[in-house]
């Protein structure tokens, strides 16, 4: 994979107005990046004319692992937010399992599964398919119909996860087949890394798989954000689609949020990681090289964890670097994430140790590219990151089992700070730009 797409010339989008219907389970006050990419498009489409309607559920009766309610001052006055109400079928899982929170996405925190919670994730896998969230779908279905018919929408777009709200725009197109059509896939969902760990039957697999078939075959417009995940397709679905109907359009970072007076750096070289990490992130050999160069080199960094870090890599870090060198902070507003960016001279970006990691492209590195910081990343060394660190000169991936490696790229950009310390990297960011993506995007609808 490459850089280049990006660089392709985009159609020029004509200025009269337009109205598009985006179907989404995640809009503020639920954060994450999955919300930002809508949340971001939205605010810029009206300068392509545009009207951006929003159709999601009351957060009152949401299930959201993450909340951002700073999220909420980031929606744009010229988007209309509709919001229905749903049976959850979340609070049956929780009262099934006995949690008490909504899990993330890759199990963080859950840990390796016993019998009984496998038998849950089995039963999870074959009651809700294709997901909880589902439950949805019968109260947006009849809301859409009732906006489209209002505002004579002309475009739809269907995000996803969770996938169940790609049906919507399955039965939507059936009733008004002149619409067109977008289903957006901000996640895989067949090929996801962890698959594995929903315990799908070749039954429950099956259906999955028809399921996404009928939406990819029936969307007038496919998105989605790897080449990877795009090539997996037309693979997939080999004489039923072609490549022309699949674009892809990466996550990406907007230039306002980095605008502005940044916090001054650390006083100690900081390495930093933001978001979620589960168990299968690997950064054993991170923490070892961290501990050998504190010890031996007599150097003094510090690892700083922003979001949901499972026990096993608190403990651990806390364990072999001590308590003064790890700071960890639970999740915290999108603002104050970019600050903690700022403030740090590596910022740290792992890949899942799973099956199909190699297209895993976290929506946060390419804030981690605007903030003109240093990436080390952990994971595959030939896949789509890897490719997008290489192009943009942003940093580097190096595969698990290398704590040397680690321990040399980390001795480079310490020195490379101590001798240059207003050190930046990074080329062809801009083409990440959440406006400029906004632009492609609109092009595809013409």
């Amino acid at each position: 994979m490459q850089v280049l797409f990006l660089h392709a010339a985009m159609s020029t989008v004509t200025t009269s107005n337009k109205k598009i219907l985006i179907i989404t389970y995640y809009w503020p006050p639920a954060g994450g990046p999955g919300v930002q990419r809508w949340l971001k498009f939205t605010k810029y489409m009206p300068e392509h004319g545009y009207t951006p309607f929003i159709l999601t559920i009351d957060e009152n009766l949401a299930s959201y692992p993450i909340n951002d309610k700073s999220l909420e001052n980031e929606i744009s006055p010229e988007v209309q937010v509709y919001r229905t109400k749903t049976r959850e079928l979340f609070n049956l899982y929780l009262k099934i399992t006995g949690k008490k929170n909504v899990p993330f996405s890759g199990f963080v925190h859950e840990g390796k599964a016993s019998l009984s919670e496998k038998l849950i994730r089995f039963v999870r896998t074959h009651l809700f398919i294709p997901d909880p969230r589902k439950g949805w779908n019968r109260y947006a279905l009849r809301k859409a119909i009732e906006i489209i018919k209002q505002e004579r929408i002309t475009y739809i777009v269907t995000t996803s996860p969770p996938h169940s709200t790609q049906l919507i725009g399955l039965k939507l197109k059936k009733i008004f087949p002149s619409i067109t059509w977008m289903a957006d896939f901000r996640d895989s969902w067949n090929h996801v890394f962890y698959l594995d760990q929903l315990n799908h039957s070749f039954f429950s697999k099956l259906l999955h798989r028809k399921l996404e078939e009928k939406i990819v075959v029936r969307a007038d417009k496919v998105i989605t954000v790897t080449n990877s995940w795009k090539n997996d397709f037309i693979e997939d679905y080999k004489g039923k689609i072609t490549g022309e109907k699949i674009t892809v359009i990466p996550n990406g970072y907007d230039e306002d949020d980095f605008k502005g007076e940044k916090p001054p750096l650390d006083k100690d070289i900081t390495i930093t990681y933001t978001g979620t990490l589960a168990d299968n992130y690997r950064i054993d050999d991170l923490i070892q090289a961290v501990s050998e160069i504190n010890r031996v080199e007599k150097k003094k960094i510090k690892l700083r964890f922003v979001g949901e870090i499972c026990n096993k890599y608190q403990s651990l870090a806390r364990h072999q670097l001590g308590d003064k060198q790890v700071e960890i902070f639970s999740p915290v507003s999108h603002s104050e994430s970019i600050n903690y960016l700022f403030r740090s001279h590596i910022l740290l970006l792992v890949n899942p140790d799973a099956p199909n990691n190699a297209s895993v492209i976290p929506g946060k590195l390419f804030e981690y590219m605007a903030a003109k910081r240093p990436i080390i990343g952990i994971g595959p060394a030939e896949g789509d990151v890897a490719a997008i660190l290489e192009d943009t000169r942003a940093g580097k991936m190096i595969d698990y089992n290398n704590p040397e490696l680690i321990k040399a790229e980390i001795l480079r950009i310490y020195n490379n700070y101590k001798n240059y310390p207003k050190l930046t990297l990074s080329t062809n960011v801009e083409f990440f730009s959440r406006r400029m993506l906004t632009s492609k995007l609109l092009s595809i609808f013409g």
